[in-house]
């Protein structure tokens, strides 16, 4: 669908114009554009998956890098252990709250300027979890 704009629109007054048609394009053709959608999705599965995965490995990674990349407590580097853990815990309180979305999570770490969080291996996570009694 090609959009016709008229006569000397500012490039600002060209995308509200277009957003507005194609507002109004999908509700009068809510159905179909959904079906579409859908079908898309279902024909195009793996690659959504494989895009997802990607970005959340890429979120992750700047994650790990902005943290400093090894353990706080012992010191490893091998990002296969590392695990991000809320300094002053509720780690679950946020769970409940917000998800963790597929890389969501990792933006909203990012977005946050990596306060409150830190990098410690999964020993030293879980032996944090059992001295500060967030375990239970």
């Amino acid at each position: 669908m090609t959009i016709q704009f008229p006569p000397n629109m500012t490039l600002d007054e060209k995308k509200a114009h277009a957003r507005i048609t194609a507002k109004k394009y999908y509700d009068e053709h809510r159905d179909r554009v959904r079906e579409l959608g859908r079908t898309w999705r279902e024909k195009n599965r793996e690659k959504i998956l494989a895009q997802s995965r990607e970005r959340r490995k890429e979120y992750r990674a700047r994650v790990l890098q902005a943290l400093g990349g090894k353990c706080a407590s012992c010191g490893i580097s091998d990002e296969r252990v590392l695990q991000i853990d809320h300094v002053n815990g509720g780690g679950n309180k946020e769970y409940k709250r917000e998800g963790n979305h597929d890389y969501s999570y990792y933006r909203r770490i990012l977005e946050k300027n990596c306060e409150g969080y830190q990098l410690l291996c999964a020993n030293c996570n879980w032996i944090k979890r059992y001295e500060n009694g967030e375990w239970k």
